[in-house]
């Protein structure tokens, strides 16, 4: 079990990462991911699965990717 940032968690990691805007592909991994959008509302057209998704993205917002799944943010 790791530890994230000394906050005690076991098994979790967080990570704070900065997407630019324009066409983003994410590798699918091995275990599954919770973004959480911090910022200014976008719009954002994303695929995930073969699936499409368009919607206005809003600070807070959760996403969640099942592991092995790729995403492209468009």
């Amino acid at each position: 079990m790791q530890r994230a940032g000394g906050r005690g968690w076991h098994g979790l990691e967080a990570d704070l990462v900065r997407i630019p805007p324009g066409r983003t592909h994410i590798s699918g991994t091995p275990y599954h991911r919770l973004g959480i959008h911090v910022g200014r509302p976008v719009r954002a057209q994303c695929r995930c699965g073969g699936r499409q998704h368009r919607r206005l993205q809003k600070h807070g917002d959760i996403d969640a990717v099942a592991a092995g799944l790729d995403g492209v943010r468009e």
